[in-house]
């Protein structure tokens, strides 16, 4: 468990410095897919699964700078929590901001889709997540391949419909 965990590094980390030095490794709370509820939204979470599915790459501003096109203000925009980027009117000539790509930095996200292992299911009936991998997973990630899965659990509003897509955000995968 995490917990013991920790206190298994504390001790070796007293014993190396001969004091106590405060941390926690976070590794998630541990779950089943079919465990996975609402009650978890803003969690960090720990499951396994298997990708059953992946959109093509895409990428999304780490930082986008935007311009006025008519006073030519400048400022700096970053992405909220699920990397949605919201391009600002200008302060000044109230107009709609233009991003500069030239002085912008992006970085790749895919879409994949995970589904729960067959016998972690109940009722032979596994269940299916959307979830979101950034730079470092992408082109590491494979659809029939298993992994243990570390992400956050995100509610993203849907506009249109009045409902909450669920989206796992991805931090870690490992081969199971």
């Amino acid at each position: 468990s995490a917990k013991e965990v920790n206190r298994l590094f504390g001790v070796a980390l007293k014993d190396l410095l001969g004091h106590e030095a405060n941390f926690e490794i976070e590794c998630g709370i541990n779950v089943k897919m079919h465990e996975i509820t609402p009650k978890l939204e803003g969690k960090r979470i720990n499951f396994n699964a298997m990708v059953i599915g992946q959109d093509e790459e895409k990428t999304y501003f780490l930082k986008a700078c935007v311009i006025c096109p008519s006073c030519e203000a400048e400022i700096i925009v970053l992405p909220d929590e699920n990397k949605m980027t919201v391009v600002p009117k200008c302060s000044k000539c109230k107009i709609p901001m233009k991003i500069n790509y030239d002085k912008s930095v992006t970085d790749f996200i895919q879409n994949i889709y995970l589904e729960e292992p067959l016998e972690d299911a109940v009722n032979s009936s596994p269940k299916r997540y959307h979830a979101v991998i950034t730079d470092g997973l992408i082109g590491k990630t494979f659809a029939g391949s298993r992994y243990n899965v570390v992400g956050v659990f995100r509610s993203i509003f849907d506009q249109k419909t009045g409902i909450n897509d669920i989206v796992i955000d991805i931090s870690e995968m490992r081969d199971v």
